[in-house]
Order: C-alpha cells, then structure tokens, then sequence
C-alpha cells in the first residue's frame, strides 16, 4: 500500500454512514435551539427577520420564483433573488398582499403572455435578472454551453487545515457551503459581511456557524480602509498583494466559459438549465418541469469546492505554486 507523501503513514480504509451523510443536503432544517426548530427561537426568529428588508416572505414577493409555462408551451424558471422587485416590475406585477394560490396564479398569467426564449433573453440581458427555460438533459448538452461545460472538469485547478486562514466574502448557499466545510476541517474563517446586503436567514445557522465575522461596507471609505485599502471588486491579482500564495476561489452558476457565462443565477436556475428538473418533474410522472425540494446543487458545489481547496493547500506544502480555482452550480 502507498504511503501518504506529506505524513509518510499508511493509507486507511474509511466507513461512512450514507443515511447520515445524506442529511448534509437537508442540514440547513436541522438546526435547534431548546429542543425545537431554530427558527421557532423568538430571540433567533427576530434576528432572521431582520435579513429579509425586501420582504421575501410576502407570498407576491417569495413567488416570483418559481417555475411557470410560457405561451410556447415551455417551461420557464423565473427567479426574484433576494429582492423580487426588478422581476416584479419586469413582469407588470403590482405588491399586492394576496395568498399564495393568488400569487402563483398572478404570476402564472404573466408568464404565459411570454414566449420562453423571449422572457428568457429579457430577463438575463435587459432587467439582469437570474431566470432560464427548463431544458432537457439532452437540450442542455447539444447546447454550446452544454457543450463547453460538459469538458469542463469538476474544478479548474490544475495542481493540487489547523492555520489555515480563509477570507470568506460568500453569501447564500454554494460558496458559504465551501468555507464552513473548510471551517469544519480547522480553517479560520472570517466571513466578510454587510449589514446593507440581505442574507438568506434560514442559512444563517448551518452554514454560518464557527466563522469569525467582520462587518464591512465595502462601498465607503472606512469598509475599504478596513481592507487594506484595496478597491471594490477584489480579484486575484489585488488580493495577492497581501499574500502571495493566497488561494483565490470564486463560484457562480453557469460556470466561467461559455456564452452564459456572464448571467446571474441561483441553484433553481442551473437545475432548470442542465436538465435536472425536467428529469424531477418526469421521475413524479408529471409532463412539467419541478424544481428539486434540495438544494442539492448548492451543497454540491460546496463539497467539491471544499475538496479542491484541500487540493490546493496540500500541493503549496510541497512547493511554491499558488491556484485560481473556479467552481460553479452548472459544474
């Protein structure tokens, strides 16, 4: 058997629980305080609150993301992100407080004025809002980003955690997933975030927890004081004159190449683009794409972006190289 080259042991078999380890797709609802679900914590219940400030709960606002059929007898994934208003204002829809059946339906009736490529093209390249046609699995890949992503590998570094420090300026899902599996194997993490951004707050426990957090604006003067004085926009280069060997790791939906690469997206999006919820809605025996209940794809993205960095940092032990690490939903 071969040896380890960095702690010269011998390599070991590993057991895991699949049962248990598949609750890492469900792990944002385990969360509890007391007994019960953390979300029925009144001290915990106020303070989520106050990261919805555009009112996501409201059933005109929380449905304008959901899948829909369009005039041409398509399926389309429409997505409000964190503040449904441009998506509302796209579709002529006014914040009105009705039920959820009503909402559904209202949103339902504007989708199905739009052909799919159209409402697609409007939302991406005019309003600059996530939303994708829910394709098959062999539309996406007979497509020229199916194409391009298909030879894509699951990260793009090419080379390959106790004092390990990693700066996490992440929100929402897949990269936060990255930093708290890190976290989870020692790394010191210290999320960067900004009262004036919303959060999505059912998260907050499960990805959030272990973290060390700093508060910054980035837009004024003091946030970017507070950062070493480096502009709005850190790439890789700005990053590095701090430290060299920096590990930079950035994530989105469509993936880095390709001629969607330049669009928004969430998890619903890239699960509607590569097929996976046409797939859902055939598995439920139904003729319409669904959404999967999980967030699988986020999760997933976490997973494999944690792996690579793990990669990373084990192959600048052994010489002096450094990574640029692109992962992605579509990956």
């Amino acid at each position: 058997m071969s040896r380890s080259g960095r702690h010269g042991i011998e390599l070991q078999d590993a057991q895991v629980n699949t049962d248990v380890a598949t609750l890492f797709l469900v792990s944002v609802l385990l969360p509890t305080i007391g007994g019960r679900s953390f979300v029925q914590h009144p001290k915990m219940a106020e303070e989520l609150s106050k990261m919805d400030p555009h009112r996501m709960s409201d059933p005109i606002r929380r449905f304008a993301t959901d899948v829909y059929k369009t005039k041409d007898g398509r399926w389309y994934q429409l997505h409000g992100s964190m503040n449904a208003e441009p998506t509302m204002r796209m579709m002529g829809v006014s914040d009105v407080d009705v039920s959820p059946e009503e909402a559904i339906e209202i949103y339902a009736d504007k989708v199905a004025q739009w052909d799919a490529e159209e409402i697609e093209r409007a939302a991406n390249e005019q309003h600059k809002q996530a939303g994708v046609i829910c394709y098959t699995p062999d539309e996406f890949f007979s497509s020229e980003h199916g194409r391009i992503m298909s030879k894509e590998p699951l990260w793009s570094a090419a080379r390959p955690l106790a004092g390990i420090r990693i700066i996490d300026f992440s929100r929402i899902i897949a990269a936060p997933a990255v930093s708290m599996l890190l976290n989870l194997l020692g790394a010191d993490v210290l999320r960067v975030s900004c009262d004036e951004l919303p959060e999505y707050a059912p998260t907050i426990v499960d990805l959030q927890t272990g973290k060390r957090d700093a508060n910054l604006d980035l837009k004024t003067d003091e946030g970017r004081s507070a950062f070493a004085g480096l502009r709005l926009g850190f790439d890789c280069a700005a990053l590095r004159k701090l430290g060299p060997s920096l590990i930079y790791m950035r994530e989105n939906c469509y993936g880095f190449k390709g001629p969607l690469a330049h669009r928004s997206g969430w998890q619903q999006i890239s699960d509607c683009l590569v097929g996976l919820s046409h797939l859902q809605g055939k598995f439920l025996g139904l003729n319409e794409a669904v959404v999967p209940l999980l967030p699988n794809s986020d999760y997933q993205t976490g997973l494999v972006g944690a792996a690579a960095a793990v990669q990373a940092l084990l192959a600048r032990t052994k010489e002096d190289v450094t990574f640029d690490i692109d992962i992605s939903l579509t990956q």
